[in-house]
């Protein structure tokens, strides 16, 4: 039921990780002090030969770990002790408004994700009919790997969200289609991309 609300969520989790993560390293290595070698190699996102398993430049390893080369496992030791007692606001604080901001839109996207207000007005998204299951239709929205399956009356009554409050949509349906809709079945319709808040462009809302 979750599908669609989690994809959004757990794409904004990723991006959060990695920018902490960086943001978490380049903290470690001033307080170690280690200089600049490391940070500039980091910056550039392209490996050494050294790291590809191919013959190591003793130069470059030894201005990249400076006072800590030969305790290397050392220096990761001492990077666990710095992060370890961290509590998530001082992580905010250490890595700086990027990380906030990515953060509140985690937090936004969370409250989406357990949300089961329904917009006050839907419309149709695109979706396709991908085949016929039992006394229904396999109804792909979102993705093609998580299809909806549909019961033929409600597919057929689809079309009456169309900008209407969804409280006369569903009075619609129930009078003219003979079919009652559930709210919780317009929430799953919402959770897989099938149906949106107008004035919404493919983009789940987030909703509290």
């Amino acid at each position: 039921m979750f599908a669609a609300r989690w994809e959004l969520a757990s794409g904004n989790w990723l991006t959060d990780c990695f920018e902490v993560e960086h943001e978490l390293s380049l903290w470690c290595l001033a307080e170690l002090k280690t200089g600049t070698a490391e940070v500039d190699d980091m910056e550039s996102g392209v490996p050494h030969v050294s790291e590809l398993g191919g013959e190591i430049d003793l130069a470059k390893y030894r201005e990249l770990w400076g006072d800590w080369e030969g305790r290397e496992i050392d220096f990761y030791r001492a990077c666990a002790q710095l992060v370890n007692p961290l509590t998530w606001e001082r992580v905010e604080q250490v890595c700086g408004p990027r990380v906030r901001i990515l953060a509140g839109l985690l937090r936004d996207a969370y409250l989406h994700l357990t949300s089961e207000a329904i917009p006050e007005r839907l419309q149709l998204c695109e979706f396709r009919i991908s085949g016929v299951e039992g006394d229904g239709f396999r109804v792909v929205a979102y993705s093609p790997y998580d299809p909806l399956i549909m019961p033929e009356p409600l597919a057929r009554a689809l079309h009456y969200f169309d900008g209407r409050s969804t409280e006369e949509a569903l009075e619609a349906i129930f009078k003219e289609q003979g079919v009652q809709v559930d709210l919780s079945l317009v929430r799953r319709m919402v959770d897989f991309g099938l149906l949106q808040a107008c004035g919404e462009k493919n983009v789940l809302p987030v909703l509290s």
